[in-house]
């Protein structure tokens, strides 16, 4: 038979095998920990910026059902438990919430198509896709669907957003 002239060199392709394997894993390993290193650093601004909002919308919120304005509250219909939800942040990788190997952090309200999205001008292995304060470490999107010019900015933004509803939400 013709087959029996052709050999293939079993321990070399599984050689191959390893190699690519271990390639692989290695790249794997980079990845996760340029996505610490990214989380790490955006937390830096994530924190405050969420802790903020908590803060804010738990100044007004003491209903547990709708005002009489019809407003559902900043972030919902209850107060928020602000350490439980920042350790969840923390610890979490969920992707709705993280982007980009942890690169970009977004939030969307409740109950509305309004989403603040921070993001590092620059990850950990380059640039970001996305356009960027240059003045700043990081960016960010604002209430009014613009871009912020900072996490202070921005929660000052939405305070006065808050503002202008005179009962308990």
């Amino acid at each position: 038979m013709d087959i029996l002239h052709y050999t293939i060199d079993i321990k070399n392709l599984l050689k191959v095998q390893d190699q690519q394997t271990e390639i692989n894993d290695l790249a794997k390993e980079q990845r996760t920990n340029n996505g610490i290193a990214n989380k790490k650093r955006l937390l830096k601004y994530v924190l405050p910026f969420m802790h903020g909002l908590y803060a804010i919308h738990n100044n007004k919120c003491t209903k547990t059902w709708d005002s009489s304005s019809g407003s559902r509250g900043l972030l919902g219909l209850d107060k928020e438990d602000i350490e439980k939800n920042l350790d969840y942040i923390v610890n979490t990788d969920s992707h709705h919430t993280w982007g980009d190997n942890f690169a970009s952090f977004k939030y969307r309200f409740i109950g509305s198509n309004k989403e603040i999205k921070i993001w590092l001008n620059r990850s950990v292995c380059g640039k970001t896709k996305f356009a960027n304060t240059p003045n700043l470490e990081y960016s960010m999107t604002g209430f009014d669907d613009t871009y912020g010019d900072s996490v202070e900015e921005v929660l000052n933004d939405i305070a006065r957003y808050c503002a202008r509803y005179t009962d308990e939400w």
